[in-house]
């Protein structure tokens, strides 16, 4: 997967990529890579005079590409190997904010509350980088897990939602939570 990712998404662009894969806690598998921010020239044998395409690799829109290219690759290799889960390289608000929008043009109670549910799980703070130095220390542990239970509870609100909307009655649900008007 890593380098698919690399070939797709750094070396074709030309640049140099090493990387290494670290298995140091079984809970913690990743990978660094480290890259030049100088591309090669078209012998492929030294760098480039002109560092041209070099510069643009750390704008904004190509690291996001990054992100992007990251995403992709992981959720096609998780999809080949029949994992349900998925990556999505946005923030946690531009996600919620799709939620919402899918909400607002679902046309089944049912999608409505997986959308507002999907909303809902999503309205939380992202949870932090912890340093690795900090990471096995008790202040460490601790911030990790407040960050994890306020993931959890948020989760857990998300399905009381759904079931909250899936009880009320369709009509209410399908237009949008506003009551008819009374004649």
């Amino acid at each position: 997967m890593i380098e698919d990712y690399i070939k797709s998404h750094m070396t074709s662009k030309g640049r140099i990529v090493n990387y290494a894969i670290h298995i140091d806690d079984i809970n913690n598998f990743h990978a660094h890579l480290m890259s030049t921010t100088r591309e090669v020239d078209k012998s492929e044998l030294e760098f480039a005079k002109k560092n041209v395409i070099g510069r643009t690799w750390n704008d904004d829109d190509f690291l996001e590409g990054l992100r992007k290219g990251w995403a992709d690759t992981a959720n096609t290799h998780l999809a080949k190997l029949d994992h349900q889960v998925r990556i999505d390289h946005r923030t946690l608000s531009a996600q919620r904010d799709e939620a919402i929008e899918q909400f607002e043009m679902a046309t089944t109670v049912e999608a409505k509350a997986e959308a507002l549910s999907r909303a809902v799980s999503l309205d939380r703070p992202a949870i932090q980088h912890i340093w690795r130095s900090k990471l096995d220390t008790e202040e460490g542990k601790a911030l990790r897990e407040v960050q994890q239970d306020r993931r959890d509870l948020q989760l857990i609100i998300a399905e009381e939602t759904k079931r909250s909307v899936l009880s009320l009655p369709q009509e209410i649900v399908l237009n949008n939570f506003t009551p008819k008007k009374i004649k």
